[in-house]
């Protein structure tokens, strides 16, 4: 192949990506639930399989499966709907607490010399602000919650359709050509790594977050910080946004910490809180992903804006899967092989 013609198909590649983004990023409103009931899908069927080897019908297994599912959202949702109602009420006492707070925390600064004018502690929490965003939080849980019901029911039919399906696909493969057996192997082969990187994803990622809620939640409950569970179901949902998600669950718990108890207690939430985080996601994750993961530190990072921008939270939430799929589909193509060999991690930052 010539040089020209392989720079045109670089182009027209990198110019068929472009569009397929946009067309992502338009379509992101219907393409989300679908990609969420996916995976949700995914991580699912390991489940229905170990089932189904212990003897139970398909149709019972899926059934079992769903019903968890409704159970353990409705019982979510209930947990945080009356957790957002009890907050509402409290706020303004929450306000009047934190200001006070400040006001200590500001004179005390200024009794050991820091100049007044470099510390605006109270406009950091305007009461205001702070109302709207929790307005907005209120409005993006409403959302959340009307989509999960679609993306429920559609997990529901992938579970249902997974072994009719898997059997279509082995008929599908099942050409008698040497050449097109050849090629439909191959087929098979990326399907399976694709299937299984995800798979293993998130089911690990999964257990994990299951273990940051629960431990978060517990130390919480034992310092004796208000809605203790909600945040530890916060603290799971957000495990599964890379770098940022634990950030971002950790803020309450330490407010909080705070408005109740004072600065000793809340830097002891903090130092506890902080010592979960490392330990499972700097210490715990990477043995149980070993290698399988593929992607370097840089790539999660810009993973989590891109996918971010395309698809909103939800694409915040599935990023990593999203690029592990993103980078088996470039080792595919011959002139993008090169950018799945940046997303990668070198040898010596391969998680041990």
């Amino acid at each position: 192949m010539s040089e020209t013609s392989k720079g045109v198909r670089i182009v027209v590649s990198l110019a068929a990506a472009v569009v397929v983004i946009a067309g992502m990023r338009a379509a992101a409103s219907l393409i989300v639930p679908l990609v969420a009931a996916v995976f949700l899908a995914v991580v699912c069927m390991p489940v229905v399989g170990a089932l189904m080897r212990r003897g139970v019908k398909a149709w019972l297994a899926v059934t079992i499966v769903v019903l968890t599912l409704v159970v353990a959202s409705v019982v979510a949702g209930g947990v945080a709907t009356q957790a957002i109602l009890s907050f509402t009420q409290q706020m303004p006492e929450y306000q009047a607490i934190l200001q006070s707070r400040l006001s200590e925390a500001q004179s005390y600064l200024e009794r050991i010399g820091v100049p007044r004018e470099r510390l605006q502690l109270g406009a950091m929490f305007d009461p205001n602000l702070v109302l709207s965003w929790f307005g907005t939080g209120l409005g993006a849980a409403l959302g959340i919650l009307r989509d999960g019901f679609f993306v429920l029911v559609m997990a529901c039919f992938l579970l249902a359709e997974a072994p009719a399906m898997t059997a279509r696909v082995r008929d599908a493969l099942g050409d008698d050509d040497a050449h097109s057996s050849g090629e439909n192997q191959a087929a098979a082969a990326r399907t399976a790594r694709v299937v299984d990187a995800m798979r293993t994803y998130l089911a690990v990622k999964t257990q994990t977050s299951a273990l940051t809620g629960v431990s978060t939640w517990l130390l919480l409950w034992a310092c004796g910080v208000d809605y203790a569970l909600p945040i530890g179901l916060l603290a799971f949902l957000l495990n599964y946004v890379p770098i940022i998600g634990a950030i971002v669950a950790g803020v309450p718990a330490v407010l909080l910490a705070l408005v109740q108890f004072g600065i000793p207690r809340a830097a002891v939430v903090l130092g506890l809180y902080l010592a979960i985080n490392v330990a499972i996601g700097q210490v715990l994750e990477p043995r149980l992903f070993g290698r399988r993961l593929g992607l370097s530190a840089p790539a999660v990072l810009l993973s989590l804006v891109f996918w971010g921008w395309v698809l909103g939270p939800v694409g915040m939430f599935l990023c990593v899967p999203l690029t592990i799929l993103a980078k088996i589909a470039l080792d595919n193509v011959d002139e993008l092989r090169w950018v799945s060999a940046i997303l990668g991690p070198t040898a010596g930052n391969n998680p041990r």
